[in-house]
C-alpha cells in the first residue's frame, strides 16, 4: 500500500489495525478479530476490510474473506479509487487460488495487474506477477511460474522491497525443487528465510522452514527434514494458519512414511485432509489423497490405495495440475503392478513419464523408468528392461 492511501485513512484505525495484525502474528486470534471487527464497523475504511479479509483467509474462513475483499472492490469502485480496486482483485484472486479455482484466480489477478499497469504502480504489479506465478506453479507450468516470479523480483529490486524479495525467492525455490535442482532450490529458500527472519515475518519464516524441510526430505536427510517441518508447524499454529498447518501435517506425514512409521504417517495425513476439506482447498486434498494412497499401498490394501489415487487424479485433472496428474498416474501404476495388471501399470507409467518430460522433472522421470524396467523384466523383456534402467541411471546422475 502506498503512502498516499495510508494518509487517507483515519490515524486511529491505522493504529488499531497495526495492533490487530501484531496480535494475530502472536497467535492471539480472538483478541485480534475483536479489533478487526470494530475497525470495519464504520464501513468506511478500505484498509480495515482488507486487513480483516487477509486475517480471515489465513484462518480458513474463505467465504467471509471473499466478502471482505468484494466490499473493498465495490466501495473503491464507487469512489473511483483504482488502486484499491486493484488491491481488492489481487486479494480476491488469492482466495480463489486457495480454493483451487485457478482459472478464476488467474482472471482476477489479470484484472489487478491491468489496473496496476494503468496506474504505473510497480508495487502492485510486483504483487500481481508473484500471485500469477503461484497460480502457474499450482498448475505445474514451471517456465511460466519462473517468468512471473522473475518479473516480480525485478520490480521488487527497483523498489527495495525486502519482504517482496523474500516471497519471490521462496517461490523460485519451489520451482527449482520441482525441477530437481535441489542446490539452487536450497539457495533460494535460505535467502528467503534470512530475509523473513530479519524482517520478523512469521508467516514467511514458516513457509521457508517447510520448503527447506521438503528439500532435506528429498535428499533423505529425514532428521533435518523433520526439524524444519516442526519449526514450520510451531509458527503456523501460532499464526492460526489453517492452510499452513494442513501443508505441514502432510509434509510430516511424508517423513514418517519414509521412515516406515505408517500409523503416524496416516495420522498426519488425516489431520491434513481434515483441514484441507475445511478450507475447500482442492490442491491440498489431491495431495493428501495421493499420500494416503501410498500408505494403504504399503500396507497391502490395494483397493483402498487405488480409491485414494483415483480421487487424487480426479482433483488434479480438475485443477489442470500437471505435476499432480503425473504423480497420480505413477502411483496408480504401482498399484496395478502390485496386482499383476502389467498392461494397465505400463499405461499409467507412460502417462506419468510423458507429463514429467513436459515439466522437465528428471527425478520423477527416473522413477518412472525404474518402474517400467521392473514391468519389462517381469514380462521377460530383459533388453527393454536394461534400456529403462540405463535411462533411469542417466537421469539420476543429472539430478
Amino acid at each position: 500500500m502506498n503512502a498516499q492511501k495510508v494518509m487517507e485513512e483515519d490515524t486511529l484505525i491505522i493504529e488499531e489495525l497495526d495492533k490487530a495484525d501484531q496480535l494475530a502474528n502472536d497467535g492471539l486470534l480472538t483478541e485480534a478479530e475483536e479489533i478487526y471487527a470494530r475497525c470495519i464497523s464504520s464501513g468506511e475504511s478500505l484498509r480495515a476490510f482488507t486487513s480483516y479479509g487477509l486475517f480471515l483467509a489465513r484462518v480458513g474462513r474463505l467465504s467471509l474473506a471473499e466478502s471482505m475483499h468484494r466490499e473493498v472492490i465495490e466501495v473503491a469502485e464507487s469512489r473511483g479509487d483504482v488502486g484499491w480496486v486493484a488491491a481488492g482483485y489481487a486479494n480476491l484472486g488469492n482466495v480463489y487460488e486457495t480454493r483451487g479455482d485457478l482459472d478464476l484466480a488467474e482472471e482476477v489477478q489479470r484484472k489487478s495487474l491491468e489496473l496496476d499497469e494503468s496506474l504505473g504502480d510497480n508495487a502492485g504489479m510486483a504483487a500481481s506477477y508473484g500471485n500469477l506465478g503461484n497460480i502457474y506453479l499450482a498448475r505445474g507450468d514451471l517456465d511460466r511460474a519462473e517468468e512471473m516470479q522473475q518479473k516480480s523480483l525485478q520490480l521488487e529490486e527497483q523498489l527495495g522491497d525486502t519482504a517482496g524479495f523474500a516471497a519471490s525467492y521462496g517461490i523460485l525455490g519451489n520451482v527449482y525443487e520441482i525441477r530437481g535442482d535441489l542446490d539452487r532450490a536450497e539457495e533460494m529458500q535460505q535467502k528467503s528465510l534470512e530475509l523473513n527472519e530479519r524482517l520478523g515475518i512469521t508467516e514467511g519464516m514458516a513457509a521457508s522452514y517447510g520448503n527447506l524441510g521438503n528439500i532435506y526430505q528429498t535428499r533423505r536427510d529425514l532428521d533435518r527434514a523433520e526439524e524444519m517441518q516442526q519449526k514450520s508447524l510451531e509458527l503456523e499454529e501460532q499464526l492460526g494458519s489453517i492452510k499452513g498447518m494442513a501443508i505441514t501435517y502432510g509434509n510430516l506425514g511424508n517423513i514418517y512414511h519414509d521412515r516406515g512409521d505408517l500409523d503416524r504417517a496416516e495420522e498426519m495425513q488425516q489431520k491434513s485432509l481434515e483441514l484441507n476439506e475445511r478450507l475447500g482447498r482442492i490442491e491440498g486434498m489431491a495431495i493428501t489423497y495421493g499420500n494416503l494412497g501410498l500408505i494403504y499401498h504399503d500396507r497391502g490394501d490395494s483397493d483402498r490405495a487405488e480409491e485414494m489415487q483415483q480421487k487424487s487424479l480426479q482433483l488434479n485433472e480438475r485443477l489442470g495440475h500437471i505435476e499432480g496428474m503425473a504423480a497420480s498416474y505413477r502411483k496408480l501404476g504401482d498399484v496395478y503392478e502390485t496386482r499383476g495388471d502389467l498392461d494397465r501399470a505400463e499405461e499409467m507409467l507412460q502417462k506419468s513419464l510423458e507429463l514429467n518430460e513436459r515439466l522437465g522433472r528428471t527425478e520423477s522421470m527416473a522413477a518412472s523408468y525404474s518402474n517400467l524396467a521392473n514391468i519389462y523384466e517381469t514380462r521377460g523383456d530383459t533388453g527393454r528392461a536394461e534400456e529403462m534402467r540405463r535411462k533411469a541411471l542417466e537421469l539420476e546422475e543429472q539430478s
